[in-house]
């Protein structure tokens, strides 16, 4: 659940998609360890990575009403 707010990414933007392809295609060919979502937005892509990766993904971003959406976003998606 990633409701459409004042921060970018919502999941249904086509740059959204083509990078989450490029995760799946990456992860198909090296092993990653540790993430880290710099300019983290929504969240959408510490969620992916998270449900792909398995493992704790670290965010953040310089816009302090983004990282309350993230926060909100984190709240909302428990399971991921």
């Amino acid at each position: 659940i990633i409701p459409a707010g004042q921060a970018f990414g919502t999941g249904s933007h086509p740059s959204t998609i083509l990078i989450i392809h490029n995760i799946e295609f990456l992860l198909k060919k090296k092993k990653i360890s540790k993430s880290f979502d710099l300019g983290s937005g929504t969240g959408i892509l510490s969620f992916v990575l998270r449900k792909l990766l398995k493992k704790k993904v670290y965010s953040s971003d310089y816009d302090k009403n983004a990282e309350n959406i993230l926060k909100k976003n984190c709240k909302l998606n428990p399971s991921l």
